[in-house]
This record gives C-alpha cells, sequence and structure tokens, in this order.
C-alpha cells in the first residue's frame, strides 16, 4: 500500500470553507493555472492557512513534455509557469525529490515538518525549504485512478511550528474536490494537446470543438505545398530502421519548423512526404503564395543546416535531399473517411495538382516547382520551364522553376 504520511479525513469530517467554495464555485473549468493558484491561495489564506509557496504539478502527454509546473510565491503574488521534459523524469534531482514518489505510486500524501529537528532529511527539497525559513510542507496527489495521471500540489508555510491540525484538516479536506477540478483541466489539456500534435492546430481545435461528421468542414483557398525525401525507397532499402528514422526525423523537423514559423498549417505525413496549406483569405491569394515561397526557402535552408549537422557526424548519415511543390486554388477543408475512421484534411482538384507537380522536381532536376496560378505572384523568382503533360490531367499544365536559395 502507498504510504500515507497523514491520514486524509472520512468525508464526513471534511472541513469545508473557502477554499472549498472557491474550488467548487470559481475554479470549476479553469483554463489557465495562474489565477487558479492565486485564487486557492487567496481562499485557503481566509480559512486560516497561511501559506508561503503553493507549487502544482498538471501531467502532459505531448512529444516533448511530460508535465507542466506552476509555482506561486507569497513574497510576490506571481505565479511561474515552467515546462517539464521527459528527459527530467531520469535525472538524480527528479530520482530525489518527493514528486519522484508519487511517479513511483509508492507514497499518497508525504509531510515533512521541517521545524521538527527530528523531521526525517530524505529530500533534498527539506534542506532547501530550511534553508528558506520553511518550517512544513505537505504533498498529496489530485491523480484520478481510471487514467494514472500524475498531478500533485504541494504547500509549504513559515508559520511558527509549521501546519497546526486545524490547518492540516483545511488542506486534506480539498483534496478529493482539486482532484476533481485539477483532472477535468488536464484531460481537456491533454486532448487539445494530443489533437494538435497529431492532426495539426487548427484542424485539432475544429475537432476538439465539435466538427467531427464525416464530410463535415469547409471550402477554403489556400497554397498547398507538398514536400518529399527524394531516393526515400532506395535509403529504406540500405539503411538500419533507427538510421533511417533519424533521417525521417531530420527531415520533417525542418519542414515542419519552416512551416509553422511562416503561419502554415501541415496536415498530414504521407510516407516520406509532408503536406501543407498557406490560407490565402479573399483578395489576398499574393500574399499567401509569398509567405508560401519564404517557407519553402526556410525549408531548404534549415535542410542544408541538417546536412552540415549529418556531415559532421561519425557514422555515414546520408545527406537529406527534398524536392517541393506550390499550387494555389480552392479546397475542401475537412473530415472524409469512412463512418468510424476520419481524417482531417484538404481534398480537391488543386491538391491533386500540386501533388503531381512536386512528383515531377526529379523529371525535370528541379528542387522547387510551382504552377502558373503561383508564378504570377512571384516576378522574378521563377523561371518559365514550359508546358509538361501530367498523369491524370488531359491537358498540359505550365510549370515553372522556383528560386529557393542555394
Amino acid at each position: 500500500m502507498p504510504i500515507v504520511d497523514v491520514v486524509p479525513p472520512p468525508l464526513s469530517d471534511l472541513r469545508l470553507g473557502h477554499a472549498a467554495r472557491f474550488v467548487l464555485q470559481d475554479a470549476r473549468g479553469f483554463s489557465d493555472p495562474r489565477p487558479f493558484l492565486v485564487g486557492l491561495a487567496e481562499a485557503l489564506a481566509h480559512d486560516g492557512v497561511d501559506l508561503e509557496r503553493l507549487y502544482l504539478v498538471l501531467a502532459d502527454l505531448h512529444p516533448e513534455l511530460a508535465a507542466v509546473s506552476a509555482t506561486w510565491r507569497k513574497r510576490s503574488g506571481a505565479v511561474v509557469i515552467e515546462p517539464r521534459v521527459w528527459s527530467g523524469l531520469n535525472t538524480a534531482e527528479f530520482l530525489a525529490s518527493p514528486i519522484a514518489r508519487f511517479h513511483q505510486r509508492t507514497h499518497d500524501v508525504i509531510r515533512r515538518k521541517l521545524c521538527d529537528p527530528r523531521c526525517p532529511t530524505d529530500f533534498e527539497i527539506v534542506h532547501d525549504l530550511r534553508a528558506r525559513g520553511a518550517t512544513d510542507y505537505l504533498a498529496f496527489q489530485l491523480g484520478n485512478p481510471l487514467t494514472q495521471r500524475l498531478n500533485v500540489i504541494t504547500f509549504t508555510t513559515h508559520q511558527a511550528g509549521g501546519f497546526s491540525d486545524e490547518q492540516l484538516l483545511t488542506l486534506l479536506s480539498v483534496q478529493p474536490l482539486l482532484a476533481v477540478v485539477v483532472e477535468a483541466y488536464v484531460a481537456q489539456h491533454i486532448a487539445s494537446s494530443l489533437l494538435q500534435t497529431y492532426l495539426g492546430q487548427d484542424a485539432g481545435a475544429r475537432v476538439l470543438a465539435g466538427q467531427v461528421r464525416r464530410g463535415q468542414g469547409e471550402a477554403i483557398h489556400a497554397v498547398i505545398s507538398f514536400c518529399d525525401l527524394r531516393d526515400f525507397t532506395r535509403l529504406s532499402e540500405r539503411l538500419s530502421r533507427e538510421a533511417l528514422l533519424t533521417l525521417l526525423d531530420d527531415t520533417f523537423d525542418a519542414v515542419v519548423t519552416a512551416v509553422a514559423d511562416h503561419g502554415g498549417e501541415v496536415l498530414k505525413f504521407i510516407g516520406d512526404a509532408v503536406l501543407s496549406i498557406f490560407r490565402a483569405r479573399p483578395g489576398e491569394e499574393a500574399d499567401a503564395c509569398i509567405v508560401a515561397r519564404a517557407a519553402s526557402a526556410d525549408v531548404f535552408a534549415r535542410v542544408a543546416e541538417k546536412n552540415r549537422d549529418r556531415r559532421a557526424g561519425d557514422d555515414e548519415r546520408p545527406l537529406i535531399e527534398v524536392a517541393l511543390s506550390l499550387h494555389v486554388g480552392d479546397v475542401h477543408y475537412g473530415n472524409i473517411g469512412g463512418p468510424s475512421r476520419l481524417d482531417f484534411t484538404v481534398i480537391g482538384p488543386a491538391v491533386n495538382l500540386a501533388a503531381r507537380l512536386q512528383g515531377l522536381c526529379s523529371t525535370l532536376g528541379r528542387r522547387a516547382l510551382v504552377s502558373a496560378a503561383v508564378a504570377r505572384h512571384l516576378p522574378g523568382a521563377c523561371d518559365d520551364l514550359g508546358s509538361h503533360n501530367i498523369k491524370g490531367l488531359s491537358a498540359p499544365v505550365h510549370v515553372y522553376g522556383l528560386d529557393v536559395g542555394r
């Protein structure tokens, strides 16, 4: 059984004061940990609990982040938010912390009465808090046993003698209430984070808002970009799985970062290719084309930087070569698929043409190709390569090479 340093009171003995009312009335559905912690500290002060520090750990489910921490301090009255990366879970600092005990499921409630000479010094934070004048420390989980997510809150006081029995009762009384509202916040945040990670920021927000029916979407005008890793089939045959994944990760890192930095949206990965769009608002098609061209140049600049790093490696890593195309037109932006398995993407003739243009890059020996619809908005940046027959299209298509720098 997990260790409980202070036994939570039974439901019949819970002390429901200002803090409980704050959690149940004001904090339900909170969307920002900052006002939540400030409000909780103020409500607990009304209940007679003199806090010096509140520390909240909120679980995350993100490719880079394991959690986010929020710290409130009485002296400043401000809340500091800090991301906690996955690699941090393996550091000596984390493994020597009370939070690690909750992560390992060995403890449910931890209390260290710092002003007591007999207080265990099993955590580094005991020494740190004592040095700052703290007299007591209490921490407990706010998790949902069904999800196994790690949410933790800690309370620190400088009050002479540490927390009184009445104050401990007050703090432990709000534990089940805090668990409900914190878990609701974390569940919403994780859902949003996952949808944005897998679908993109705008598409993820639309799905979370309820756009989940097949065929649901809208017609938009956009620049469509296809970026493909050249010679992938041959590379996949000769590279190890780890080397191939590193090659793809480096490529996608360059493309995704460049697109996002210029306000574009990465919609999906199709094998070794990336489909992105740059929205063109009415009357602003030229602006969208200019932005898409800048993003394309940035893609190649980032690929060149990745290749410099790859050349500096100790192994025989192949260099990244990508080919890219741009076309602008009307597309359907929304859900397509089967009754119970959908994809949020763009479809339409404009998407097909953009994909076909990208396929011509190898044939024409060019790194980047654009349609006439894009080229007319980029004078001086394109060179006419003439008309070419494209598979699936009845008429030849005028193709232009795009200058994307060295």
